[in-house]
């Protein structure tokens, strides 16, 4: 089962969460696809002459993508990228 999984700090660990008012995550989904922590997936470069979606790419030409590590995951209650 694919699930969103909050990291809920422990009272040991609340010095080593910011508080900075976001939700921090281990798992994210978007629709049917789930983005962990750790790892490693190709992100379409930004193309100013018109928007794509992972949803309508016919094939993966990994020329025009690059690599990214997951280190953070998170969320705000503003929608706002912070």
């Amino acid at each position: 089962m694919l699930q969103e999984v909050e990291i809920v700090p422990s009272s040991d660990d609340e010095d080593e969460m910011p508080d900075d008012g976001n939700r921090y995550f281990m798992t994210l989904m978007r629709d049917d696809m789930q983005i962990r922590l750790g790892s490693c997936v190709y992100v379409m470069k930004e193309n100013h002459s018109r928007r794509y979606s992972y949803k309508k790419s016919h094939g993966l030409n990994k020329e025009k993508m690059d690599i990214f590590r997951i280190e953070r995951l998170w969320k705000n209650d503003s929608y706002v990228i912070t």
